[in-house]
């Protein structure tokens, strides 16, 4: 069944030893014991969180057979493993999009640089993490993923003008999930479509981000047309002109500060990609050394797959990096412990979340920065829920 994660914003201020709650016209508790989310006067309404991970959270990650058996050799193991991951990408794709899972046995695997998995439905999977069993060592002497799941090719926009169309509502309120577009569209159901937001230098003025330069003379002041985003959702329905959505507009669309479009893109994207049951740590120097590995496991160019039950050691940058590329990719129970690094910016980004539709989920970090976190243009939903952060060296949140 699919979880459902929502935005609620609950303030329990406790005074001379009684609890008072506060209220809220967005949020109420309803007749049945439900929350009840109500809009306010220009329709915005807390959005609907649920709609992220590994299958946009409508089935469970599954558990792929093994099609191939790799045991540690003595020394370097990255021809060892490359080769099977090679190996399982030449066998065809089954019925439900997977090649298989490839089972790496108890034992340690020194890997001198970057592993790379570049085609659809391989798993890589360990027989444990408390030390007996796979264990993972990154042992290349400067900053690398160790694992990196790439597409060769990402998203493109459809060049029909039948499927590029104007958003002509007057105002796209947060939440929404209905739009209406300019007629003479050729949408269907079921097409992948980017919802494209494009600023103005009247919202860059309405945030003060035209005054970064006046307060830091090395920022960087910003301009709209680095901050056009494209956030992806999929046709549900199509009444004429108006489009509904799988998931809710997580930025208001005013023309006062931005324009509109919805663009149907080309997928070409890898997916149904996994690891899991495995340590991952990584040589190093020194507490502050910063050549050795960096990203323990890195998704780009790729959707609809998974990193589950990894324990993570001595990384400088993140367990898990999911790039803005990825999308529907969920994190469940993983650790990201005692990075090795200076203490400093672009650094312990423990679990960083650049993609979008993403999960982190049941996961543990000590000894990060910005632990659980999001770029500056990311597009949401994305969700972290449920997971912990000791001694942390900075803020938990978007960046």
């Amino acid at each position: 069944m699919k979880k459902h994660y929502f935005l609620i914003f609950l303030i329990i201020v406790l005074l001379q030893g009684n609890s008072h709650a506060q209220t809220s016209s967005l949020v109420s508790m309803g007749s049945n014991g439900r929350l009840v989310y109500t809009a306010d006067v220009k329709g915005n309404v807390v959005p609907d969180f649920s709609a992220v991970g590994y299958m946009n959270g409508e089935a469970p990650i599954p558990v792929v057979g093994v099609v191939l058996t790799v045991n540690p050799v003595v020394g370097d193991n990255l021809a060892n493993v490359q080769n099977a991951i090679n190996q399982v990408a030449a066998m065809p794709l089954d019925a439900n999009g997977f090649r298989g899972a490839i089972l790496f046995t108890a034992g340690t695997y020194n890997i001198s640089d970057t592993i790379t998995i570049s085609a659809s439905g391989i798993v890589l999977r360990g027989v444990g993490f408390n030390g007996s069993g796979t264990n993972f060592i990154a042992t290349k002497t400067s900053q690398h993923i160790l694992f990196d799941f790439i597409g060769s090719s990402g998203t493109a926009y459809n060049s029909a003008n039948s499927t590029r169309k104007a958003i002509t509502n007057a105002y796209v309120p947060i939440g929404a999930k209905q739009i209406t577009v300019a007629s003479g569209h050729s949408f269907a159901i079921g097409d992948k479509v980017f919802v494209h937001r494009i600023p103005n230098a009247t919202w860059i003025n309405l945030l003060g981000m035209n005054l970064l330069s006046t307060i830091d003379p090395a920022a960087t002041n910003w301009t709209a047309d680095a901050y056009d985003m494209d956030s992806e959702r999929k046709i549900m329905n199509i009444n004429g002109n108006i489009i509904t959505l799988d998931a809710p507009i997580m930025d208001i669309i005013d023309p006062v500060y931005s324009t509109g479009e919805l663009v149907k893109f080309t997928d070409n994207r890898i997916n149904n990609c996994g690891i899991e049951n495995m340590r991952i740590s990584s040589i190093y120097a020194s507490s502050t050394d910063e050549n050795h590995g960096w990203e323990a496991v890195s998704f780009d160019n790729i959707y609809n797959s998974w990193a589950r039950n990894l324990e993570v050691y001595y990384f400088g940058y993140s367990a898990v990096h999911i790039n803005s590329d990825a999308s529907f990719i969920t994190v469940d129970s993983c650790k990201m412990l005692d990075a090795k690094s200076i203490i400093d910016g672009s650094r312990r980004y423990s679990f960083n979340v650049d993609g979008q539709r993403c999960l982190v989920n049941n996961c543990t970090t000590r000894n990060g920065r910005h632990d659980y976190v999001t770029g500056s243009r990311t597009c949401g939903p994305n969700v972290f829920y449920n997971s912990t952060a000791t001694i942390q060296h900075s803020d938990i949140g978007p960046h």
